[in-house]
């Protein structure tokens, strides 16, 4: 490892910069701070480097010069790409000083039930007489209609629509779908009907991203054309262009639990294949050691090409930047150092955005390199056989355990899963999405000569279909994956040392790393012996806050008792959206279902629900309607549910009263209208508003998750 260090100047450069980068990310560093530190770094590094006498002796002030240097820039350059820094960003305007903004769609729309989903770049905002120039990017929503389905990216539209803070998380321990996008730039959302925008102009010469966006949508139009249609052409998008946007919920759950996600994903893997490809067809017509700046840059250029076309997405452009580098050092006849690489590309990418570090897509994809480049030789001397297809067959099943024992621990942690069967099914499917891509690719360019393309597509859409149908079938094998892991990052710290300690010490043959390999196990033991001991202890109820829909988790221990209406449960993406994290959180092992709509009375595993009445161990609920409200006050309630059933319900004084003796919860449903009338007229202390955040009820307290998790 010292020798790896001592070879690798430019990872020594690297660690300062992301240690650098993440200090401002998470905690923040005043500005002029870091300039200082940065100024005196680089006078201290200038008179020991050309003044001081005995370079020898003072090469850990250089060191320790140099790396903070470079963590002050990595701090710098995390500030001077914040957008929020721009007085003329969007999110720094007074919204009562402009009436109007124009928009460049910087993304091809997507199609949603009742409306067009995009990205799009403010160019200007109207103030009532001029327009201003003004900057930022916003996620925008336009009503489904015969206009919206025309428009293209890099057309300028006109909106005047109000600007909506970004959704924040909702329930306890779901996506975070506020902080993904503020990660990307995107700080505010905006609907507009049919009536609030109006086509400024279509686009006549197209961005930099909009020609790649062009012209991948114009390939996958060209792939439609010949015939190409449902999941087949959903994955192939997927596999060959990088638009996962056609995939079925369903069959991307499949590929999850067979462990081939990636394959869906553009990644390393095909700018690889494109490569194997590339370097022999611009070798071969070209003399050895000859026209070495036509030899690297034309398949750099076609490499960027292709990473364009996919979307630039993290994982391919961290695979474009390697392969740009070995080009570059195979054709000028330079030893490559891959730790050495895979630290220029990550430089480069941090320099271009430093926040791309925080894209789960980067991180894998550095792991999965470098536990490949650790690790597959050593598993691969494990097993030798003379046989070609074995040794073939090993060879391959070395590179995916090397990737997954990398990326073990940060896949637990972001997906609270592990594909089970991942070895059977990269086996085949590895090689498959191979001959896809290449027959994907190839039919590109036969498209002029319509039978060969014909039969090329043919054989990309039976041998798509095979691969769907694989996935399925590994799927639905018994145990092909264990969910409902829920580790804390610390957890997930303890575990990625036990896999390199445990590595060092079965790989390499080095004894000393299994004391220190026990230790961490035991205490990886202990964490979870003191989270077993709470969730044992642990009892909660939780009304969630899921748009037009009621869901109510009560737990005791590890079992659970979910209370719903039954269209929830038809949507798995919702429920895997809003609930599944906090499910897997509390360690709930076994879960009973209630249907409230469906299921008019239920005794039993403490509860007990008799249409409007449910009562949860010691707490009673009553779901407020025209019937039910005859009742307030009748009988000990503790809490009173107003949902859509309570829109008609009109509240007379004496209801009133009985109500300030009990707590209110406003739920999805309720006009706005109604909701302040009754805020108004209720205890504001001893009212919850559900569509502000789920509720959790302890004991003798209730109170919105966000004060508690």
């Amino acid at each position: 490892m010292l020798r790896v260090w001592k070879r690798s100047p430019l990872l020594r450069l690297l660690l300062p910069l992301v240690a650098g980068i993440l200090l401002q990310i998470h905690l923040g560093v005043h500005q002029l701070t870091v300039i200082i530190i940065a100024i005196l770094s680089f006078i201290a590094l200038v008179y020991l480097h050309f003044w001081y006498r005995s370079h020898y002796l003072n090469r850990h002030l250089v060191g320790f010069s140099v790396s903070l240097l470079m963590a002050s820039l990595g701090v710098i350059l995390s500030q001077s790409q914040n957008p929020l820094l721009d007085s003329r960003h969007i999110s720094n305007l007074n919204p009562q000083h402009y009436n109007g903004i124009m928009l460049r769609l910087t993304d091809a729309p997507v199609a949603k039930e009742k409306s067009l989903k995009t990205i799009a770049e403010v160019i200007a905002t109207y103030d009532g007489e001029d327009w201003y120039e003004t900057h930022g990017e916003l996620l925008v929503y336009l009503q489904k209609d015969s206009s919206s389905l025309t428009l293209a990216v890099d057309d300028t539209i006109v909106v005047n629509s109000k600007l909506n803070d970004l959704q924040v998380i909702q329930n306890p321990f779901e996506f975070n779908y506020k902080k993904y996008l503020q990660s990307h730039f995107i700080y505010s959302q905006l609907y507009a009907s049919a009536d609030n925008w109006k086509l400024k102009a279509k686009a006549v010469k197209h961005s930099f991203f909009g020609y790649f966006v062009k012209w991948r949508e114009s390939l996958l139009s060209v792939m439609r054309s010949y015939g190409v249609t449902g999941q087949e052409y959903a994955v192939l998008s997927a596999l060959v262009l990088g638009k996962t946007s056609e995939i079925d919920y369903h069959l991307m759950l499949s590929y999850a639990s067979a462990g081939a996600i990636h394959i869906l994903a553009v990644s390393g893997l095909h700018v690889a294949l494109i490569y194997i490809i590339l370097s022999p067809l611009i070798k071969k017509p070209f003399p050895k050691n000859k026209y070495r700046y036509i030899k690297s840059i034309i398949p750099i250029v076609l490499l960027w090409l292709y990473a364009g076309i996919t979307g630039f997405s993290p994982s391919v452009l961290r695979a474009a930047c390697m392969f740009s580098c070995f080009i570059i050092a195979d054709n000028f006849a330079k030893s490559s150092n891959i730790f050495n690489t895979m630290s220029a590309s990550a430089l480069i990418l941090l320099w271009w955005n430093p926040f791309i570090i925080m894209e789960v897509g980067f991180q894998l994809s550095y792991l999965a390199v470098l536990g490949i480049v650790i690790l597959q030789r050593k598993i691969d001397v494990l097993i030798y056989s003379k046989n070609k297809i074995i040794r073939w067959a090993w060879g391959l099943t070395s590179v995916s355990i090397a990737a997954q024992l990398a990326t073990f621990s940060l896949g637990l942690l972001y997906f609270h899963q592990f594909p089970n069967w991942f070895l059977v099914s990269n086996l085949f499917v590895i090689p498959l999405s191979t001959i896809i891509l290449y027959v994907s690719l190839a039919f590109f360019g036969f498209v002029w000569c319509t039978p060969v393309a014909k039969l090329l597509i043919i054989i990309s859409d039976k041998l798509t279909w095979l691969m769907n149908e694989s996935m399925l079938l590994v799927d639905s094998i018994p145990y092909s994956i264990t969910k409902g892991i829920s580790i804390t990052i610390l957890e997930s710290y303890i575990i990625a040392a036990i896999t390199c300690l445990l590595s060092y010490w079965l790989l390499w043959k080095k004894p000393k790393a299994l004391l220190p390999a026990l230790v961490c196990i035991a205490c990886l033991c202990l964490t979870q012996i003191t989270e077993k001991t709470s969730i044992v202890k642990h009892s909660e109820i939780c009304l969630h806050n899921i748009p037009k829909h009621t869901c109510i988790t009560y737990t005791h221990g590890e079992k659970g008792i979910v209370l719903y209406n039954n269209a929830l449960m038809e949507k798995e993406s919702l429920v895997r959206f809003h609930l599944k994290n906090y499910w897997d959180h509390l360690g709930i092992k076994n879960v009973d279902y209630i249907a409230l709509d469906k299921t008019p009375q239920f005794e039993g595993k403490g509860v007990y629900w008799n249409q409007p009445i449910l009562q949860i161990d010691d707490r009673r609920f009553v779901f407020v309607d025209s019937t039910s409200q005859k009742a307030i006050g009748e009988l000990p309630t503790d809490f009173y549910i107003f949902n859509g059933s309570a829109q008609s319900v009109f509240l007379n004084d004496e209801n009133i009263s009985a109500l300030h003796q009990s707590q209110v919860i406003l739920a999805d449903g309720l006009s706005k209208k109604k909701k302040k009338l009754m805020i108004e007229k209720l205890d504001q202390s001893r009212t919850h508003d559900l569509t502000k955040g789920a509720l959790i009820i302890h004991n003798k307290s209730a109170f919105h998750f966000a004060a508690y998790y």
